[in-house]
């Protein structure tokens, strides 16, 4: 009996490590990596902006709208920890806003916003290629002011302010994503002081769609 008592013992004993590694599940794992939004980008982007013009000589008061089309480039760069994407991007454009007054206290004044730019910090939250984002900063134009009450003449100033807005991003590929971002931009004021004209200040601020593509270093 004590001898049976040990064969039996003795055939577990050498039986368990197959009995192991039957009994061992797998567990199947996505060595994949997932796409990362961390590193450079350069691009180009387009779209329209519709301005609003306040202007004032302190007895008269008015408000015109200008706008057009927005093309320029980009470039940026952003780091993700997780979900959360930080980054700092600046871009600049040539633009076609221009508008006028219609004539509106006798004369018809217009302006002209020939380029604009900005320098914005971005944050977001991705998942995998796909990133919904915020971006505010600061924002310059540069704005001719034409025909001044009917004189035939052009003052160009730069205009500084700031801007926010919302976007959406997705990576179609490792190195090519797409954007759709939506921005208000309030580029201050200015004061105008021709010589023998009333002066004025105008009030410029700006809503823009815009499209973009861009690479991925």
């Amino acid at each position: 009996m004590k001898k049976l008592l040990i064969a039996i013992g003795l055939g577990f004993a050498a039986l368990s490590p197959a009995l192991a590694a039957d009994a061992m599940v797998e567990i199947p794992q996505d060595l994949s990596p997932s796409f990362s939004w961390t590193g450079g980008y350069v691009g180009i982007q387009a779209g329209y902006g519709w301005a609003d013009v306040d202007r004032s000589t302190g007895a008269f008061d008015n408000s015109y709208e200008a706008d057009g089309f927005l093309v320029g480039v980009h470039a940026g760069y952003n780091h993700q920890w997780g979900s959360l994407v930080l980054g700092i991007e600046g871009d600049i454009e040539y633009s076609g806003v221009s508008g006028n007054d219609g004539g509106v206290g006798g004369t018809t004044d217009a302006v002209d916003i020939g380029w604009m730019g900005s320098l914005r910090a971005r944050a977001g939250f991705a998942v995998d290629r796909a990133l919904i984002y915020g971006t505010g900063g600061v924002a310059f134009a540069d704005i001719d002011q034409n025909n001044i009450f009917g004189v035939p003449a052009s003052i160009s100033k730069t205009y500084t302010g700031w801007t926010v807005g919302v976007g959406a991003e997705y990576a179609f590929t490792d190195n090519f994503t797409g954007r759709l971002e939506y921005r208000y931009t309030d580029f201050g004021s200015e004061r105008y002081a021709p010589a023998v004209l009333v002066p004025f200040t105008n009030d410029i601020t700006m809503h823009a769609v815009r499209v973009g593509l861009s690479y991925k270093f």
